[in-house]
């Protein structure tokens, strides 16, 4: 059984990690006897990371050709995203890749969405696979919207007509493919990434004692895709370091700085040095400096999991440490800039008090949010909890179904 996981960028974003790990264990779990092609940008970085899962996972080099990029580019800039999925020849390079392929996994999570612009490689990519009559499953997604490119919303729900499943991780992009698109083959599901287990900090981790003798510990992850709808990183900044500076006033109160993501191609963008430099702006005394710690920026994704347990409140912008908070029943705030968190705070919580968009960032909404979340904490622990209990048992109910994926034929056939 020879799978192939679609979508992936590298682990150094630690959500991409969590979503693959957690999936591949599912998979192997159900075929004992597969074989997991991941492609991706960072091949001896996610063998190393992933190396603890054996031998069945095999990262392998994703580089696009001249062709590939020059397509790409024109569908993001030129307005040829509204003529199609892909808008030109076929790389060869896909052909390849499907070689010998039994089944595709799209696991990017929300790679099918215009938050970083047309996911044309992408959608592409898997639409050729589901075309060429290679089971597709679109994992654990959020999808869309795409209502301001009408023409690519059409040509996209025309392709995922195709795939044998579209599994949706929440429900405002549940309601979307079917009531917008008329999409037949979506399921409910859960981020997989609820399933992943904590890891052991590394022993050099010395400020846990410290914070574990604290009276209130919060988690805190900012990154540079809330400042972009945030007003910029100075507005950004500046609210955050108003609200720092109310917080850390209180001696008993530690903040625990989380990085989830590395780009290593933009060091600048990765979550560590974006917080540094957030903490830079803060006014903020050496007493009150001192009991604001940072996580390792090479840990792994079950280890950030494992620091979000020892905190009281999280309050993290991206949405696989949001999951990982969800997933353990502490309370979590989410900043949000897109869709996702909209419906994962829905579904979690069923309600959107627990959110604040990006663009609503501010020292006030941080601090009522989290001082909302802590009062209210035994009921959001609860109803974070049997949402991830029943959305694993949904989860496991959906992969009973796998092998129907293999014989049946594509819906729209």
């Amino acid at each position: 059984m020879q799978i192939l996981f679609s979508g992936h960028n590298s682990c150094f974003n630690r959500g991409c990690e969590a979503f693959v790990r957690t999936s591949a264990q599912a998979f192997k779990q159900l075929w004992p006897q597969s074989q997991i092609t991941l492609p991706t940008r960072t091949p001896a970085d996610d063998a190393q990371a992933l190396s603890d899962l054996g031998d069945y996972v095999h990262p392998q080099g994703r580089h696009a050709g001249l062709l590939e990029r020059a397509l790409c580019r024109a569908q993001q800039r030129h307005g040829l995203a509204a003529l199609a999925v892909w808008p030109g020849p076929v790389p060869r390079r896909w052909h390849r890749a499907l070689q010998g392929v039994d089944l595709v996994v799209a696991v990017g999570g929300d790679t099918y969405s215009l938050d970083y612009g047309v996911p044309s490689g992408i959608a592409g990519f898997d639409g050729l696979a589901a075309a060429a009559g290679v089971p597709v499953v679109l994992w654990g997604a959020s999808v869309g919207p795409f209502r301001a490119l009408p023409a690519y919303e059409r040509a996209l729900a025309r392709s995922l007509a195709r795939y044998r499943l579209i599994g949706a991780r929440e429900s405002l992009t549940q309601a979307y493919l079917e009531d917008e698109l008329g999409l037949t083959n979506v399921v409910a599901m859960i981020d997989p990434a609820f399933a992943l287990a904590p890891e052991p900090l590394p022993a050099s981790t010395d400020w846990l004692t410290a914070i574990g003798r604290a009276e209130r510990v919060i988690g805190l992850n900012l990154s540079d895709l809330i400042a972009q709808q945030a007003g910029g990183e100075a507005a950004l900044a500046a609210a955050t370091a108003q609200w720092l500076q109310a917080v850390l006033s209180d001696p008993g109160t530690w903040v625990v700085l989380i990085p989830h993501v590395a780009n290593p191609r933009q060091p600048g963008r990765s979550d560590g040095p974006f917080m540094r430099r957030v903490m830079a702006a803060a006014d903020i005394t050496p007493a009150q400096a001192a009991r604001v710690v940072m996580a390792g920026e090479d840990w792994r994704a079950g280890q950030y999991k494992q620091l979000v347990a020892h905190c009281d409140v999280l309050l993290a912008a991206r949405t696989h440490l949001t999951i990982a908070g969800f997933s353990q029943g502490i309370p979590t705030v989410s900043l949000g800039y897109s869709q996702k968190a909209r419906g994962l705070n829905i579904d979690v919580y069923g309600t959107e008090q627990f959110h604040i968009a990006a663009s609503a960032v501010s020292a006030d909404s941080l601090q009522a949010a989290i001082e909302a979340a802590l009062s209210a904490r035994e009921t959001l622990q609860g109803h974070s909890l049997r949402y991830t209990q029943a959305g694993q048992q949904r989860n496991e109910a959906v992969l009973a179904q796998a092998p129907g994926w293999l014989a049946a034929e594509s819906p729209a056939a």
